[in-house]
């Protein structure tokens, strides 16, 4: 996949979560930030080392390699968030929101990025 269709994909997965309810959907929205997080990670990480991992397994240390410390950290988190949403018991809307925080930072992050090469929208 090349960079900008990740970006892309991004974009469909986030209209579609966007008509979900944090409150009533915490789980779907949840998951569908890790998927979009993965495409906006490969985004970033194509554009700064010209590769990327196609799963997210080792995915936080080679983000960590390439320079991308703060990027694995928000991946982290929403890697734990995901996992204590299917298998924990916490019912509310808090973990979707911060997980929809964490994709506006990743979106931030990309912002950044392309505007520094002269692509930005």
């Amino acid at each position: 996949m090349l960079p900008e269709d990740h970006l892309r994909k991004a974009g469909r997965l986030k209209r579609t979560c966007l008509k979900l309810s944090p409150e009533k959907d915490w789980e779907t929205v949840v998951e569908s930030c890790f998927g979009m997080a993965l495409h906006l990670i490969s985004f970033l990480c194509m554009e700064k080392s010209g590769k990327h991992l196609d799963t997210h397994k080792g995915l936080s240390a080679f983000l960590v390699g390439i320079g991308l410390k703060e990027v694995s950290e928000l991946f982290r988190e929403l890697d734990s968030m995901r996992i204590g949403r299917w298998y924990g018991g916490k019912e509310n809307g808090k973990s979707a929101r911060r997980a929809l925080a964490i994709i506006a930072e990743l979106e931030r992050m990309v912002g950044e990025l392309k505007a520094a090469k002269g692509d930005a929208e």
